[in-house]
């Protein structure tokens, strides 16, 4: 189907069951659901028609309301665009709109709002260079994008070679990641990026101090490398220290930081190569940014381990989990994001749900209380 050079599935439509979309389709009245994504301490969401809502933390004006009042509920991004994709970096957020511009917003002390300065930015701003984006992913200071002929560029901080562009210079406008690869997946960590080629390969570049960008070194790297084994992957995410793929055969495997279990191999041990992941099970989306992990599996349920202080794993304890470890609540859900210290998830019918760290009013439950089980978000 043909919606604007979108796919139905980064539209947020479910694969099952059939898609409803035709070439016609205008995203307002698709069989579509919300969006969802996290920074350190704030969330934000896409609504149906594409108005972007953002809750949490606001110094830096991420919420993009032209505030830097912290919000306990969603609360409509300023602006008036419509978009059709969003991604949360640390304290900034992007997102897509259906023509191919991206637009930014929050702290830009690095130029991760890509339009060529520093200076925060409490309401949406264009990013400079005339490039159209099919997707894009926010690290915690830096941001990249993949254009419609599969380039990717990035921009920000650059510390430790995050951007890919052989060299440790920041960039406060979109540029090539060395190599002359043809992307279709890429994340943005900490102070890494990976991505999936189109021949399969998957890269990692930037800082590498856990063995995070997996390629057997704890060096860092400037530009991509590829990640060490005969795996195939077909999607890959950075998080603060460490990465996770689900291969083409079904299985799980991550790698990096392992302190608090975050791996899932059932140790605590950092892996500079990929690793199975305990539990033999059916993941078909990850998510994760600081030290934790969370999964999605095929009938819907969610999994996370890791780091749990606060009870951002969501099985109604603030105890590590070496090991995948099933969220409460029996939700289905069919996306799944996780923030610094908390984690949200859309389900079947639409509505966000959120759990862990609340003090800046990030769950968007209009309270600033933690919760270790999911607590719906207000609806926006």
């Amino acid at each position: 189907t043909n919606l604007n050079g979108q796919t139905c599935a980064a539209l947020g439509l479910p694969a099952t069951p059939a898609l409803s979309c035709d070439a016609n389709c205008q995203y307002t009245g698709c069989d579509s659901y919300p969006q969802i994504t996290t920074g350190i301490y704030h969330t934000c969401g896409l609504s149906a028609n594409g108005d972007a809502y953002c809750w949490g933390y606001n110094f830096y004006g991420q919420i993009g309301d032209n505030t830097s009042t912290n919000r306990h509920v969603p609360t409509l991004v300023s602006g008036g665009h419509t978009f059709v994709s969003i991604s949360s970096g640390a304290y900034h957020t992007c997102a897509i709109t259906a023509s191919g511009e991206t637009w930014c917003w929050g702290i830009n002390n690095f130029g991760q709002l890509g339009d060529n300065t520093t200076t925060d930015r409490h309401v949406p701003v264009l990013v400079q260079g005339g490039n159209s984006f099919v997707s894009i992913t926010s690290g915690w200071y830096h941001t990249c994008g993949i254009t419609t002929t599969g380039v990717a560029l990035c921009w920000g901080c650059n510390i430790y070679g995050r951007l890919g562009d052989n060299s440790e210079t920041d960039r406060y406008t979109p540029t090539a990641v060395a190599g002359g690869f043809v992307f279709t997946e890429l994340s943005g960590g900490h102070r890494y990026t990976c991505g999936i080629t189109d021949s399969a390969i998957t890269l990692c570049w930037g800082h590498n101090p856990h063995g995070q960008v997996g390629d057997t070194t704890t060096a860092d790297r400037w530009s991509p490398v590829p990640v060490s084994g005969a795996h195939t992957f077909i999607y890959v995410v950075a998080g603060g220290e460490h990465t996770c793929a689900i291969a083409s055969t079904g299985e799980t495997w991550c790698w990096g930081l392992n302190v608090y279990g975050q791996v899932g191999d059932n140790t605590v041990t950092d892996r500079n190569s990929p690793v199975l992941v305990n539990g033999n099970h059916d993941f078909v989306s990850i998510a994760q940014t600081a030290d934790h992990s969370c999964a999605l599996d095929s009938m819907g349920d969610v999994w996370c381990w890791g780091y749990n202080l606060y009870g951002q794993l969501g099985d109604a304890s603030t105890t590590d989990r070496h090991v995948p470890t099933q969220v409460t609540g029996g939700h289905l859900f069919h996306s799944i994001v996780a923030g610094g210290t908390h984690s949200c998830g859309i389900t079947m019918n639409g509505e966000a749900w959120c759990w862990g760290y609340n003090v800046y009013g990030q769950l968007g439950d209009t309270t600033t209380t933690d919760h270790s089980s999911p607590i719906q978000t207000t609806a926006y």
